[in-house]
């Protein structure tokens, strides 16, 4: 008789982040773009004050009408911020409008260090190598490979919603199908 290991805690985060992920995009809260994370232009003015400074991201996000434009780890972190909270405004980057400052995108130091809460190094890596179709980060090669060809010829959304559905499908770890060399 063959017991099934229990998933870990870490498991199940990264399974709802990638749930989470299939949601925003199917609730149009999420564009798949070559961009990391920005938000929609000029949605979310700011005064530069300590106060503004540190609101939540995720009550903020919550108030966006139009979708954010993001990569695979970036509609990843969104999920992550609005499930998990704890991002303040502060880690955002904002730039000028004319006279009004607005927070404009998320810096992907920022991401990778929120993700790396739930996701290894690795699995970051192949997660955006295939969503880019590009070598990204740093894996091993063969892993890396097989992530540039789980779904290159797909549009980024779709890219998105199969890249999530994997990391679902096998339990909170991107598995790209392995190549075979032979």
């Amino acid at each position: 008789m063959t017991t099934k290991k229990p998933l870990s805690v870490k498991a199940k985060k990264r399974i709802l982040i990638a749930k989470d992920t299939l949601k925003w995009l199917a609730a149009n809260k999420l564009f798949a773009s070559g961009t990391y994370f920005s938000f929609p232009p000029n949605s979310i003015p700011t005064d530069n004050s300590d106060k503004d400074l540190n609101k939540d991201l995720n009550k903020v996000l919550k108030k966006t009408n139009e979708p954010c434009e993001v990569c695979a780890i970036g509609g990843m972190f969104y999920s992550m911020v609005r499930r998990y909270k704890g991002v303040k405004l502060y880690e955002c980057n904002a730039e000028y409008t004319g006279l009004n400052l607005y927070f404009s995108y998320i810096d992907p130091d920022v991401i990778y260090h929120g993700l790396r809460k739930y996701f290894s190094a690795v699995q970051i890596s192949l997660i955006e190598s295939a969503f880019e179709v590009a070598v990204i980060g740093s894996a091993e090669y063969y892993r890396i490979q097989e992530a540039i060809e789980f779904a290159p010829c797909e549009s980024r959304t779709t890219r998105l919603e199969l890249i999530m559905e994997n990391i679902v499908k096998n339990k909170g770890t991107f598995n790209p199908p392995k190549i075979n060399y032979d």
